[in-house]
């Protein structure tokens, strides 16, 4: 199972949260990519679109390593393994997250209508990104949400490495993924297309995002 891009993707995953529609969830994608794989499952669901924030601390020296993530109200997932690995000390690894949290806040207020957060306090939320390698940045997402009030969590996931994904699971109320593999780095390889996106491009994503229904 390979996908041309993103847009694919989303499609696919769709087909396989079509029994959630009556639930009427709310499709949460992970910024950045996650949001375009996130915006076709919403348009097939008629479900409001909301992006959630995520900051990951990479290894400057090992681009594409993520040793942590950050989230909005002071939440932080550490991949403890990949920091030891590196030879990072703790107290850089807190320096490290104190100037991605700093950079996160900053792209939040400069992006206002980008980030409105749409509510989710005892609702459905599913939970997307366009792949997962540490897990840190979903592990993150979901705590986030669930101090949020989300009642009920679903991760979509077009791919994601089986120990990743095993302990997050543990985490969230249902999981979907298209293709679980045994490696890290699979989510390049389910992809023909895979660039990295801007802000604008998420604002793209967003443009013909479900409106949230009004209640009777």
């Amino acid at each position: 199972m390979q996908f041309w891009d993103r847009r694919q993707a989303g499609q696919a995953l769709a087909e396989k949260l079509l029994s959630l529609r009556g639930h009427h969830p709310v499709v949460v994608g992970v910024a950045r990519g996650g949001v375009v794989v996130a915006a076709e499952i919403a348009r097939v669901l008629g479900a409001p679109l909301d992006v959630l924030p995520v900051g990951k601390v990479e290894a400057e020296e090992w681009p594409g390593t993520t040793l942590a993530a950050v989230g909005e109200g002071g939440v932080l997932v550490t991949d403890y393994d990949a920091a030891n690995r590196l030879g990072m000390s703790p107290a850089q690894l807190r320096s490290a997250a104190k100037r991605k949290r700093i950079e996160l806040t900053r792209r939040i207020v400069a992006s206002p209508r980008l980030f409105h957060r749409t509510a989710v306090s005892g609702r459905t939320v599913i939970l997307v990104d366009d792949g997962i390698t540490s897990g840190a940045t979903v592990r993150a997402a979901i705590r986030v949400l669930r101090a949020r009030g989300a009642a009920r969590i679903v991760l979509a996931v077009p791919v994601a490495p089986v120990d990743a994904l095993a302990r997050i699971s543990a985490g969230v109320d249902m999981t979907v993924c298209l293709r679980r593999q045994p490696w890290r780095q699979a989510t390049r390889n389910l992809y023909s297309e895979l660039s990295p996106l801007s802000d604008e491009a998420v604002a793209d994503a967003l443009e013909n995002r479900s409106p949230e229904p009004v209640p009777a």
